[in-house]
């Protein structure tokens, strides 16, 4: 996942999947599922781009459960 597009493309496409659907399902579940995409997919994509590019070790992947911690590696994420 070291290419960029790739990783936009992993990030993007359930959200869009989500919001295509959203007239299809109760809005309940629009919630919990967007609750899922941010929560629990976002953070353990990102640790995985982290540690593959070597700024995270797998024993800290549990810091990016907060949701704030991501910002500090805003440019290894995003734009490398």
């Amino acid at each position: 996942m070291r290419s960029i597009f790739k990783y936009y493309v992993l990030i993007l496409s359930p959200l869009l999947l989500l919001l295509g659907s959203m007239s299809r399902i109760n809005n309940y579940w629009f919630v919990i599922l967007l609750f899922v995409y941010a929560f629990v997919f976002r953070p353990f994509i990102d640790g995985n781009r982290l540690i593959q590019k070597g700024k995270l070790k797998p024993s800290e992947f549990y810091k990016l459960l907060n949701p704030l911690y991501p910002v500090r590696y805003f440019k290894d994420l995003y734009l490398n």
